[in-house]
């Protein structure tokens, strides 16, 4: 059976946090876990790691910015350690590149570099890739990913156990792809938005914590949940009603919670009407850290956890390519999250401690180039050549997703997006994405 509040977490943040899984009594195992069953069938869960509370490290900027220097230096130096070629993911960003450098400072050859880009050049970062490659002297590979991605959209959906809607699987893929003629393991950066505070919704949050003293909270948000997907002022005016910690939740997910209600049949919904998606978020926050670390906590332990790293590990694993990340190393994150927040976002300049140590061991160019993350054109892509593909797949006779959506509701989401009256891609990516995963292995 389908577990349904799993289903909603998947329409709210388009990837499934664990423990939970599509399916009901069917559970993952959580990270740094083990787990023991005994003769008699007890079965047993025991932590072996886990991020401890800890006081703030009040020592200098600059006694942190050598500290991280050191510990990625050592984290990457025993990444190295293997019997079969290797290589790096080289994106542009501030990550892979300090994992590259720090691979070249370690290494007697040139580091085998290997980027992708897209033919529309608002997503296409693969000069900042080349600069980079450039400066570390790497024996560097790049592939130019057209919109023509149907059938790789197709088989991704088979090799995802639960469904997943991250459209960066495809990039991934496709690097991974590439890398395996050259190399059969790759070092990325994954992880230092979530230690190093990287991602522009921590200073959306921050910007919004004013909202915390506003009145008229439940006022707002009766009409947040009474007026229709997509109205203009319906964001707003949940921002408004919610606490920081909800605003955070909401900014994770694809879509905000009190739109959530708005995409279900009315059967589905009478269902899960008490369910807060919110929750798989909401059990993180720890009030003992500043807001910051609090976070990338948060992330850490859902946005990475079972969106990225699960991505990479798929995407990567379907060309029998091995990645390591450095930056994940168990001292590197007990240490990063000591950081005080106000020291790794300085006036608004979001892993002020990273970039640092970037322009320690890379031009300082490198360091100032804007963030894009590992982004996809799927707007275009959805308006355009992926359209026909996609209005197929959703609106298929029998449809699985027919059984929980309001399919009229979805119609106009679909068309609102298609004319480019709103950006609705992430939404229908994932509407797509689990049609097609049912399709590989749900039976009703």
């Amino acid at each position: 059976d389908i577990n349904h509040e799993a289903l909603v977490d998947y329409f709210y943040y388009a990837f499934i946090p664990g423990p939970k899984t599509i399916f009901e009594q069917c559970y993952k195992l959580n990270p740094g876990t083990v787990m023991t069953i005994t003769e008699d069938k007890t079965i047993k869960e025991d932590p072996y790691w886990e991020i401890q509370s800890s006081e703030p490290d009040d020592r200098s900027e600059t006694d942190l910015v050598q500290r991280t220097f050191d510990l990625i230096n050592q984290s990457v130096k025993a990444h190295l350690v293997s019997d079969v070629p290797f290589g790096c993911f080289l994106s542009g960003g501030i990550d892979s590149s300090i994992v590259a450098a720090f691979m070249a400072r370690n290494m007697d050859q040139p580091v085998k570099t290997f980027s992708i880009g897209f033919e529309d050049s608002e997503y296409n970062e693969l000069d900042k890739a080349a600069i980079v490659g450039k400066a570390l002297k790497t024996n560097h590979h790049e592939y130019i990913l057209s919109p023509d991605v149907g059938d790789i959209v197709i088989k991704l959906a088979s090799q995802y156990d639960e469904p997943f809607g991250d459209p960066s699987a495809i990039p991934t893929y496709l690097v991974s792809k590439m890398a395996i003629e050259e190399v059969k393991m790759c070092l990325s950066g994954d992880g230092g938005d979530e230690l190093f505070a990287g991602y522009e919704r921590y200073n959306t949050a921050i910007k919004h914590l004013s909202y915390d003293h506003m009145p008229g909270k439940r006022f707002t948000r009766f009409l947040s949940e009474k007026l229709p997907f997509n109205t203009r002022g319906k964001t707003r005016l949940s921002l408004i009603s919610q606490d920081r910690n909800n605003r955070y939740a909401d900014a994770l997910g694809i879509m905000i919670n009190s739109s959530l209600k708005n995409i279900f049949n009315r059967n589905f919904y009478n269902q899960i009407n008490n369910y807060n998606a919110q929750q798989s978020a909401l059990n993180y926050f720890d009030n003992s850290r500043d807001f910051i670390n609090q976070m990338g906590i948060v992330d850490f332990k859902t946005y990475l956890v079972d969106s990225n790293l699960q991505k990479v590990d798929r995407a990567s694993m379907l060309s029998s390519l091995e990645v390591r990340v450095p930056l994940l190393d168990s001292s590197i994150v007990e240490f990063a999250y000591m950081i005080p927040g106000n020291k790794k976002i300085v006036n608004g300049n979001l892993k002020d401690i990273l970039k640092c140590v970037s322009n320690m061991i890379l031009p300082n160019e490198i360091s100032q180039f804007p963030k894009k993350g590992f982004s996809v054109p799927i707007k275009h892509w959805s308006r355009k050549q992926l359209n026909p593909m996609m209005r197929e797949v959703i609106f298929s006779n029998n449809s699985f997703v027919g059984n929980y959506l309001d399919m009229d509701m979805v119609e106009k989401i679909f068309s609102a997006h298609t004319v480019g009256k709103v950006d609705n891609s992430r939404l229908l990516w994932a509407i797509m994405n689990l049609e097609l995963w049912s399709n590989n292995y749900y039976t009703s």
